[in-house]
């Protein structure tokens, strides 16, 4: 019953614990969750803007293309000009030169030449003129071209160069949220572990309470109480509740079998003083070790009240009996096939098997018993 007791204590201390780490765990996942947010937020952001300045970038391709094909007309113009040009210069050539070689004895051919070659040379002139403004507006253009077009190179370079760093924030983006989101399944893992141990540490104060409920135990505290020697050179102490002397009353029925064919005491029923810690204790139960079968057997015809697995007592067996008398069987490894509550034995009935000791405790409203009294001798 102690043990059981401090185990009851144990759980809820376990659940306390846990409960706090729980409540600890929520306001970590709420932070994680709320950093995921503000990635994700940046994530959609970035993308914005990387989506923007490739449709910037497109533009200004466009813009930089129309540029090329007008640039290189102009370059063709350019070259048009110059050839005209070019050819002009060597027409005014040809006609000095024929100029110069020409019959001077023959004034009126000369006249009629020199008047021919004065309105070709002035339509000549006139031609040159406006040739070499198309080339300086040509020029013009052109050296206004170019700059527009660096121009715009320079700009598809900074935005290319903007984009590019735009591109390795959101790769950087992306895996700051795969790890944040491996965080937050990793805290939820725990959160689902600790609720799955929260719910067995539940049951198991369901099944402690509903233990220590069947045997009518309730907590009191104890208070502490120095125990006089045994012997004058032994000194016995008393530590928390180690000592509660139960009240014993005796058995007036008749003998009957032992829970076990052939054992052997390992722990007797009554006061006795602990020889290494000297504590005076009372053992409300005995303890017996099998020394050939390791079945266990009801020892009095009575009802079964309460049969299950009990936390650090294996399971254990309660048969009422007439009378108010309970007989309680613990430390069981295995429960006979079919036995239940409510379920009727006879005396010498199996009621299943021990590995190691058997603990064996007899109680007559509420008061506890000697089992060995109810033994054939």
């Amino acid at each position: 019953i102690s043990q059981t007791q401090s185990k009851l204590h144990t759980k809820k201390v376990q659940e306390q614990e846990i409960s706090a780490r729980m409540k600890q765990l929520a306001k970590e996942i709420e932070t994680e969750n709320s950093k995921l947010k503000k990635l994700s937020q940046q994530v959609i952001e970035t993308k914005a803007r990387i989506k923007k300045l490739r449709k910037s970038l497109n533009i200004k391709s466009s813009e930089l293309k129309k540029m090329e094909n007008l640039y290189r007309e102009l370059k063709r113009r350019e070259e048009e000009v110059n050839r005209k040009l070019s050819a002009l210069l060597s027409q005014e050539i040809a006609i000095s030169m024929i100029q110069e070689g020409a019959d001077k004895s023959d004034m009126h051919d000369a006249f009629e030449q020199n008047s021919d070659e004065l309105v070709f040379k002035e339509v000549l002139r006139t031609y040159r003129k406006l040739l070499k403004e198309k080339f300086a507006a040509t020029k013009s253009r052109y050296e206004k071209l170019r700059k527009n077009r660096q121009l715009i190179q320079n700009q598809i370079e900074k935005i290319n160069t903007r984009l590019n760093s735009l591109q390795s924030e959101q790769k950087k983006l992306a895996r700051l949220q795969r790890l944040q989101k491996a965080t937050l399944q990793n805290l939820r893992k725990k959160e689902k572990n600790y609720r799955y141990k929260l719910a067995r540490i539940n049951n198991e104060k369901k099944s402690l309470s509903k233990l220590l409920q069947k045997l009518k135990i309730t907590k009191k505290r104890v208070e502490q109480t120095r125990i006089q020697p045994t012997e004058t050179n032994v000194k016995v102490r008393q530590i928390g509740s180690s000592y509660q002397k139960g009240r014993i009353v005796h058995y007036k029925g008749p003998r009957t079998i032992a829970p076990l064919d052939s054992y052997k005491i390992v722990q007797k029923f009554g006061t006795f003083v602990d020889p290494i810690y000297h504590i005076k204790i009372f053992n409300d139960s005995i303890k017996l070790k099998p020394t050939k079968s390791t079945m266990v057997r009801n020892i009095l015809p009575g009802k079964v009240v309460y049969a299950s697995k009990a936390p650090m007592m294996g399971y254990v067996v309660i048969v009422e009996h007439p009378g108010s008398l309970h007989t309680i069987y613990a430390n069981l490894n295995k429960l006979a096939p079919k036995l239940k509550n409510g379920t009727k034995l006879k005396a010498g009935h199996i009621i299943g098997r021990v590995k190691d000791t058997l603990t064996f405790e007899v109680t007559k409203n509420e008061n506890h018993i000697d089992p060995t009294e109810l033994f054939r001798r």
